[in-house]
């Protein structure tokens, strides 16, 4: 049978997530933690100027090969994740490999013209051009 768990975490006061994951109940997931680190793998508690990269640390028991799903769901920063531009309501599933995964998110920077491409991109307004 399998359950259902819906945990929402608050990690920056304006950067919650919404994980949601299916387990099965003999090998229950856990999550142990939750949390950002910068480059010199510092846990921060919110975004400074220089902080251009951040990872999302995701430490779980159990989690290994189980799929969740992480929605950006408040006044969150703009990220780049895996070449896609991620805003608040977005969301994108992730299968976890190790009991302490670490996600790279760029900071979105409006003087960065990929990020502004992957942004019009997201939001439909690219132009196309041969």
């Amino acid at each position: 049978m399998k359950t259902s768990y819906y945990i929402s975490l608050f990690i920056f006061t304006f950067l919650p997530l919404l994980i949601n994951a299916q387990t099965e109940k003999s090998e229950e997931l856990k999550f142990i933690d939750l949390y950002y680190e910068n480059s010199n793998h510092e846990r921060i508690k919110g975004l400074k100027k220089k902080d251009r990269i951040i990872y999302l640390i995701i430490e779980t028991k159990n989690g290994i090969g189980k799929e969740v799903s992480i929605e950006m769901n408040e006044e969150d920063p703009d990220v780049i994740y895996k070449n896609r531009y991620i805003t608040v309501g977005d969301s994108f599933n992730y299968i976890i490999k190790k009991d302490r995964d670490r996600l790279k998110f760029r900071v979105f920077n409006l003087k960065n013209k990929k990020h502004l491409r992957l942004k019009r991109k997201r939001n439909g307004t690219e132009k196309n051009t041969i």
